[in-house]
């Protein structure tokens, strides 16, 4: 005899009255995704501009150069509410399985990973409010965080393994530039073809500099785990100077810089066209 398991009828109601404000929270962080990496690659590409050779680049960096302007203020909080949306987007997709991953191994990883990308939100929020309440948020939390977790025991396979992690997560976004299956749930059919094509191709670009950027994480933080320090260990930024410092100096900076650009429209374009719950 099967047994049927029934939500009560209160938790069904609450979470169908739910769906469509987690939906719109859900698009609202699409565009504020969009909106800081569209901000981290033209402010890159200005500091190159103007720099040239000590171009940087960066979340702390954008984080810092809206504060210093007169509307900065009404930005970050338009930025924190909507990384705050997107938290709560990508942990409810998770729980619900929106993305109809399955409970297979498999499925459970990416609703994982799926559930730890809204965490992740949750720190830039705090970011922005932070700069919102007159507080500096204090930078290298990458570094800081691997050398706190190497002077525990295990600490070194911690770092490893979450280097390992990033590594593949890059590996799996470059591997989007060639497949071409940036998201299975952006629905671009209303678009004219040519539109498509470009909304596409500012996807494999997007993906591109994102893949560079976490592939090169990773691989620090496996050094890193490998000697047992963490002195060297970057964020997104220092990732960004680390490529260019060893592969065609500020050339490849402002490829990756025009990526992250072409990742800023992308998000906007996953705003309006994707396919939530």
């Amino acid at each position: 005899m099967t047994t049927v398991h029934v939500q009560p009828a209160p938790l069904r109601l609450t979470i169908a009255v739910a769906h469509p404000w987690v939906r719109r929270l859900t698009r609202m962080g699409f565009v504020a995704r969009g909106v800081l990496y569209l901000l981290i690659g033209l402010l890159t590409l200005l500091s190159i501009l103007r720099d040239g050779e000590r171009a940087h680049g960066g979340m702390t960096v954008t984080f810092d150069s809206i504060h210093s302007v007169r509307p900065g203020v009404v930005l970050l909080a338009g930025l924190a509410v909507g990384f705050a949306g997107f938290a709560i987007g990508m942990m409810w997709t998770a729980i619900f399985d929106w993305n109809n991953d399955g409970r297979t191994m498999l499925g459970i990883g990416r609703r994982v990973g799926t559930f730890i990308g809204g965490l992740g939100h949750i720190s830039l929020m705090a970011s922005a409010l932070l700069l919102i309440a007159g507080r500096e948020p204090e930078g290298h939390g990458t570094r800081r965080a691997a050398a706190i977790a190497l002077s525990y025991p295990f600490g070194r396979e911690g770092v490893a393994i979450a280097g390992a992690w990033a590594i593949s997560y890059g590996v799996f976004l470059l591997s989007k530039v060639w497949t071409g299956r940036l998201d299975l749930l952006l629905d671009l059919s209303a678009l004219s073809p040519a539109t498509a094509r470009i909304s596409d191709w500012l996807g494999r670009l997007g993906m591109f500099s994102r893949g560079l950027i976490y592939v090169t994480i990773g691989a620090v933080l496996v050094i890193a785990a490998w000697v047992g320090n963490a002195q060297n260990v970057v964020g997104f930024g220092g990732a960004m100077r680390t490529v260019s410092d060893n592969a065609f100096g500020v050339a490849s900076l402002a490829v990756i810089a025009v990526g992250l650009v072409a990742y800023g429209i992308f998000m906007f374009i996953e705003a309006r066209y994707r396919r939530i719950g």
